[in-house]
């Protein structure tokens, strides 16, 4: 119920309803426990990818075709 209190320790037990629900490295738990939501990806058609400076530039129909 402390926050600040998760600052000293090495590892966690977590109960809930006088039963073990987890325990261990206190990051494992606390990520085991609250996990974070992942990033949406949105993709939008017809929005050209973008690129890193390093990469080589999509080639043309014709010129893939010529191959």
């Amino acid at each position: 119920h402390r926050p600040s209190a998760l600052a000293t320790v090495d590892f966690v037990l977590a109960m809930n309803q006088g039963r073990i629900q987890a325990f261990g490295l206190k990051d494992d738990v606390l990520a085991r426990l609250f996990p974070r939501p992942q990033p949406a990806v949105a993709t939008v058609a017809g929005v050209p990818r973008l690129r890193l400076a390093t990469e080589e530039p999509p080639r043309s129909g014709a010129a893939a075709a010529g191959e």
